[in-house]
């Protein structure tokens, strides 16, 4: 197997954005509307993994780096230098508002007293690699390192003399002095086995979490409440706002932490930290060789540099969302699969790249979605570790049907009737649709109306004609979005982070009539120009946002509609320009994935159309590129030449348009671009 690891940057995109010079002047008029910033952090975790350990400062959102909260601005910072507090326990990749933010049992090393223990301390000597990180803490002259195994977090700790560690179970957030982004645990309780083992428990935004905490030759083992040792074995019923947890003193030069958690029991988080019985050097190259498979789903013939930023997108592509199975706590499954942080971030190409790539994923986030839906009436738009996560009414409407007919067109899920019965409940849960075929946002009409229209295509390919008949003529709303006078959507000025501009040029079944609404091909192709910056430039209050957010990702592929594919060469490359290698590299927050997705297939020379059975292809940028499918096909992708203008494209050697059905695409072959 080749070494893909070794071409990832885990700090990939950790810290504040840095604009490469643009090789296209197009990109200078493009308006960027988020954080200036990624949002990532180089924990050691395995792809999809449900345990992650991060180098914990405090620092949003990740819990990683200095930034402070921050909504688009550029980031203020906690501050200068690189520090540490120690290391969390479960933490999001990308976000920026979610409202909460793990980094649960920080476990930090020190000296002296107690109140010691969760300081910031200088650190050097960063290094990390997929599934692996490691700093020295400079003051304390103690070198750590950790990574990760499939429930278990494993840290090593290295000095010239004794030390000391601390974990603090009541943890839950980022740095404290800013109240939206820190919380407390609740009811926390937590004691001391007879082999020296530590349990905890407590509640973290209404869902109970099972610790267990070992640590190899300790010395003294000791339980702590609000910053002093207690000399009892066994501490329950903290209440919010105190801070509780373990200490050991370790005597000798080197030690072993290992760290469990569990959803559901402390008996299944003990049997997590039992099973885990390798050594860290094993489970690191564990960790390498999972990685190394995921990321093997695709080979790539490109420069160093571009072969270095791909596996860097694909890394942080895939992260998330996190496998929990076997520690469902919400409906009886066996699969269990959290942190999609949200629908809105991850179903345009984070979960159609997972379902092109990953056929284990892609049936545990299904099985996920569907028995969600038999359990509570409806599908979910976001689902984290909380019991209180509900935020369509913000963002967007039925995005679950969107990513099960990804899912269906890629062959994941074969029973047609469970998927209606699933799709349909969600839409009929938006009655205001139903009864008016209008809802309060615009956007949300488009999705909900292109939702019916998923519904009602897979249902004709099943032969149910009546399902598809009656959901057919419920997409056909789609065009009350729309203002016949201007071309564009409504001008409501209630938009999610966007305008009408922003959203009036997705991707439409009805893109023949969605042309004809704008005047015609000629003036459809002017408010495409004039959104893209081709024309008046300086005028940028209806702009595309570049690849700086996941509003209007997807717009450049409008011009394949309308004729002008050399139009969507123009931009993807120039949009590909925006992204670089480092810290400083993405062009925004990643989102669960988002940016770093978008990346993949617009490299690829692909992008995929949600919910619709379409793939468009535009340019890669990829000499060669050998996709490992979901199914067991494989697709070749070639170039040939460097044109900056759209290719000449043959699929299996026939010559093609600008775009393949994902059946087509799944059943593989050779894609040639000329």
């Amino acid at each position: 197997m080749k070494n893909y690891s070794a071409c990832v940057d885990v700090f990939y995109g950790s810290g504040d954005t840095v604009t490469p010079p643009a090789s296209d002047p197009l990109s200078l008029s493009w308006k960027p509307i988020k954080a200036v910033c990624g949002n990532t952090s180089p924990s050691a975790t395995l792809p999809f993994g449900s345990v992650s350990c991060t180098p914990y400062s405090g620092g949003y959102s990740s819990g990683y780096g200095n930034n402070k909260i921050n909504w688009g601005e550029k980031p203020e910072k906690l501050f200068a230098g690189s520090k540490l507090i120690g290391f969390s326990h479960l933490n999001h990749s990308g976000i920026g508002a979610l409202g909460l933010y793990y980094n649960y049992a920080v476990t930090a090393p020190f000296r002296g007293g107690l109140k010691n223990a969760f300081l910031l301390k200088d650190i050097g000597g960063e290094n990390g690699s997929p599934g692996f990180y490691s700093a020295e803490f400079t003051d304390e002259k103690i070198k750590a390192s950790v990574t990760a195994g499939r429930h278990t977090a494993v840290h090593k700790y290295e000095s010239d003399k004794g030390f000391r560690l601390a974990v603090n179970f009541a943890n839950d957030g980022l740095y404290r002095d800013a109240p939206r982004v820190f919380s407390h645990a609740e009811n926390g309780s937590v004691f001391i086995s007879d082999d020296g083992t530590v349990c905890a428990e407590a509640v973290f935004q209404g869902v109970k979490i099972h610790f267990c905490v070992r640590v190899t030759g300790a010395d003294k083992t000791a339980l702590w409440l609000g910053g002093g040792e207690t000399g009892d074995r066994e501490l329950t019923g903290v209440e919010k706002g105190a801070d509780f947890g373990c200490v050991f003193d370790i005597k000798e030069k080197s030690t072993e932490l290992r760290l469990s958690l569990s959803l559901l029991s402390h008996a299944q988080a003990l049997a997590f930290l039992d099973g885990e019985k390798d050594s860290f050097a094993q489970i690191l190259k564990s960790a390498k060789g999972e990685w190394d498979k995921r990321l093997g789903a695709v080979d790539i013939t490109a420069s160093e540099k571009d072969t270095r930023l791909f596996y860097s997108n694909l890394y942080h592509t895939i992260i998330k969302p996190a496998d929990f199975s076997g520690q469902n706590y919400l409906f009886e499954s066996e699969s269990f699969v959290t942190d999609f942080c949200t629908l809105w971030d991850m179903y345009k190409t984070q979960l159609p790249l997972v379902f092109t790539l990953y056929k284990d994923m892609s049936a545990r986030i299904t099985d996920t979605l569907i028995g969600y839906g038999k359990k509570f009436g409806k599908l979910f738009h976001n689902l984290v570790l909380s019991s209180n996560m509900s935020i369509e009414a913000k963002q967007a409407a039925v995005l679950s049907c969107y990513v099960l007919a990804d899912a269906w067109y890629r062959g994941h899920i074969k029973d047609y009737g469970t998927l209606s019965k699933a799709m349909r409940g969600d839409i009929e849960s938006c009655k205001t649709f139903l009864e008016t075929s209008e809802m309060p946002k615009t956007t949300m009409l488009l999705d909900i109306a292109e939702a019916c229209g998923s519904l009602a295509e897979i249902a004709g390919s099943a032969g149910d004609t009546k399902t598809a008949a009656e959901f057919g003529a419920l997409q056909g709303n789609w065009i009350k979005a729309f203002d016949e006078k201007t071309g564009l959507l409504r001008e409501n000025y209630d938009y999610y982070e966007g305008n009408h501009w922003s959203y009036s040029f997705r991707p439409m079944r009805d893109y023949k009539e969605r042309i004809a609404i704008a005047g015609g091909r000629e003036k459809y192709l002017g408010l495409l120009d004039r959104f893209f910056g081709f024309t008046e430039p300086e005028n940028t209050v209806g702009r595309f946002q570049g690849f700086n957010n996941e509003t209007d990702m997807e717009t450049p592929y409008a011009y394949i509609d309308a004729g002008e594919p050399d139009k969507t060469a123009q931009i993807i490359r120039a949009g590909l320009d925006c992204y670089s290698l480092g810290r400083n590299g993405l062009p925004g927050n990643n989102d669960s994935g988002g940016l770093s997705s978008c990346f993949i297939w617009n490299f690829l020379g692909l992008f995929p159309v949600s919910g619709q059975n379409k793939i468009y292809l535009s340019r890669p940028s990829a000499e060669r590129a050998v996709i490992h499918l979901s199914n067991g096909n494989k697709l070749e992708i070639l170039k040939k030449g460097n044109g900056g203008k759209s290719p000449a494209i043959f699929f299996n050697g026939e010559r093609i348009g600008n775009t393949l059905t994902v059946s087509e695409l799944m059943r593989g072959g050779l894609l040639e671009f000329t």
